[in-house]
């Protein structure tokens, strides 16, 4: 038995209008400096005041959320008298937005012990997601990934009950995006869409979505990255990471995550990034076990060959699409030295055996596969094994 988790969605041009409708009497706006410097910020505050809601910022939400910024969160929200939490940005401030409502409605659990399998009943704070970049697809689903700053690693968890009621996908948020965030997005996109449908989890309704983001990637992608006047191309973007998002959030993440969250951990590279050079070696791995599903893709991009020449070509594709919005193919050529490399392999290994996607990857590689997987992520080279 499946069960299929989505928010109310409203998308398109003018979404950011809906908050008019929302009913309540003061927002906990959960967001980062950026997002106050640009203006989003007082654009939402100025949307909540038509439907004559009051609203505080807590904007101290970092790349990579902490443990502690989250409580930091929770008190502040605790000593106002809020009945809603926006979440506004990336996904880091989503996630941070999420687990706040948990702690803040259930204060006997901790941030960190939030886990799949335990009991948690939220909801008399409604939580409205708005995301400012086309990638994490943290706006749709279940999913929260915080920093344990003490254990040198990422804690991704996810629970049915802890999305938001309603998320907004307004693409006038994302049109003056940075080049570099257009792409690492991107890929985060396209490893959500690929990991979900390769995923031991994957079920119907997680794989139409997963293709149709897949299509839409391949064909928007390179367009929203190239021209920062093509709004078409930036809009198609923005549905396609909410409904690789629904896909992924359902039949969850796999290998390029499991790897991506250590690399971002141990090295700072932004999530994204670390995912998608992941990914093109994570499904070379993947595919002695779910080979048939590699090839099923192929064909949704165009692809006419079968069987291994099919995944070779699925596989090269990716890589023609990462050189067309200028991502690295390596960890070296991220520029991480050897020696340094090296020197973390270990922790590197030990966040990976940890992940919670670690558990729903159809291939589950060894200790000694992973290490050798790791290297060729580094090196760039194919994997043979």
């Amino acid at each position: 038995m499946w069960t299929f988790v989505s928010p109310k969605i409203v998308f398109g041009e003018s979404a950011l209008l809906h908050l008019g409708q929302v009913k309540g009497k003061k927002a906990f706006i959960v967001t980062d400096k950026t997002m106050v410097d640009l203006g989003y910020v007082k654009l939402i505050q100025d949307n909540l005041e038509k439907a004559g809601i009051g609203s505080m910022v807590f904007d101290k939400v970092e790349p990579e959320p902490s443990f502690e910024t989250v409580m930091k969160g929770k008190e502040i929200l605790a000593k106002n008298d809020c009945d809603i939490i926006i979440g506004l940005g990336g996904g880091s401030p989503m996630d941070a937005a999420k687990a706040i409502r948990v702690i803040y409605e259930m204060p006997e659990v901790r941030v960190e012990d939030i886990a799949p399998m335990m009991d948690i009943t939220v909801g008399k704070i409604k939580l409205i997601l708005i995301p400012t970049t086309s990638g994490t697809g943290s706006e749709v689903t279940t999913a929260i990934v915080l920093t344990d700053k003490a254990g040198g690693r990422k804690a991704p968890t996810v629970h049915p009950d802890v999305g938001a009621d309603l998320a907004i996908v307004d693409p006038s948020l994302i049109m003056e995006l940075p080049k570099s965030l257009i792409a690492d997005t991107g890929m985060d996109a396209l490893s959500h869409s690929i990991d979900a449908y390769i995923s031991d989890w994957k079920n119907e309704f997680s794989d139409g979505l997963a293709i149709k983001a897949l299509e839409m990637i391949f064909k928007y992608l390179p367009r929203s990255y190239k021209d920062p006047a093509d709004r078409e191309a930036k809009e198609k973007m923005h549905v396609a990471a909410s409904l690789a998002g629904l896909s992924f959030g359902n039949a969850q993440a796999g290998l390029s995550h499991t790897i991506g969250h250590s690399l971002g951990a141990v090295f700072h590279i932004p999530h994204g990034r670390a995912c998608g050079i992941s990914l093109p070696y994570t499904i070379q791995f993947e595919a002695k076990e779910v080979g048939e599903f590699v090839e099923e893709l192929a064909k949704y991009v165009g692809i006419k060959k079968e069987g291994k020449e099919a995944i070779d070509e699925f596989i090269e594709k990716i890589f023609r699409l990462m050189d067309e919005i200028d991502m690295p193919h390596s960890l070296k050529d991220v520029g991480i030295e050897r020696e340094n490399f090296e020197a973390n392999l270990e922790k590197l290994l030990e966040n990976e055996a940890m992940d919670s996607t670690f558990g729903t990857i159809k291939r589950l590689p060894t200790d000694e596969e992973l290490q050798a997987l790791s290297r060729c992520i580094y090196e760039g080279k194919a994997v043979d094994f």
